[in-house]
């Protein structure tokens, strides 16, 4: 599960790093797709918390050069990201009973809808360069 885990977040960062790269800016659009496809589509998410929780973690390497490749610089940047990580890492691993408790629909439909949502969030802050 870790070999698992360890490649889809290296590919993640390895995804992202590639789009920031190629369109000179980072559309929070195709950062939210891309961290739901590797978190909760993939499962990644569940099986990263429970390799934190039982004191396996990461290798430092999986998460190396990620924030130097990805351009984050500008700490709004950064806190932008990072607000949309644990978001949607958190959602993927309770958002469907978190739902349920707030008597919100659980569709896929509706989830895309909070990911377009999120991704109207982090346009009006700042996840392009000045």
């Amino acid at each position: 599960m870790r070999a698992l885990v360890e490649q889809a977040w290296t590919g993640l960062f390895e995804d992202l790093a590639g789009m920031a790269g190629s369109a000179g800016e980072l559309e929070p659009e195709q950062f939210v797709e891309l961290i739901d496809d590797v978190a909760r589509r993939k499962g990644n998410a569940r099986l990263g918390a429970w390799l934190l929780l039982s004191g396996q973690g990461l290798p430092d390497a999986v998460f190396e050069g990620a924030v130097a490749d990805l351009g984050t610089e500008n700490s709004e940047e950064g806190f932008t990201m990072l607000m949309l990580g644990a978001v949607l890492f958190g959602d993927a691993i309770f958002g469907e009973r978190l739902r349920q408790v707030l008597g919100l629909p659980e569709s896929e439909t509706d989830r895309a809808a909070f990911r377009a949502w999120l991704a109207r969030l982090a346009r009006a802050g700042t996840l392009r360069e000045p």
